[in-house]
């Protein structure tokens, strides 16, 4: 469902898959056009315990964004208003 609106979605299947799908996706959204990404952890997988080293766990760099444009942000609301059915993803 969220791939249309997302550079990567995926469904985590293993717990294991976790750190790797976690670095995957933040690598994604920060790319020269950075995104959206998405991540679904269902219920069952998030109720596993595992060992996870340190090393595994993914450094997330510091990255400031710049500031939007007055003009962009008057553009972007004026379509959201005339969009029939607008999704907003936060």
């Amino acid at each position: 469902m969220m791939r249309p609106l997302t550079q990567y979605s995926q469904t985590v299947v293993s717990a294991h898959m976790l750190p790797y799908m976690v670095n995957t996706a933040i690598k994604t959204a920060e790319e020269e056009k950075p995104g959206a990404v998405h991540i679904e952890l269902p219920e069952d997988i998030a109720a596993e315990e595992i060992d996870i080293r340190p090393e595994d766990i993914p450094k997330i760099p510091y990255s400031r964004r710049p500031e939007i444009d007055e003009k962009m942000l008057i553009t972007l609301v004026d379509k959201i208003e005339k969009a029939k059915t607008p999704v907003i993803l936060l």
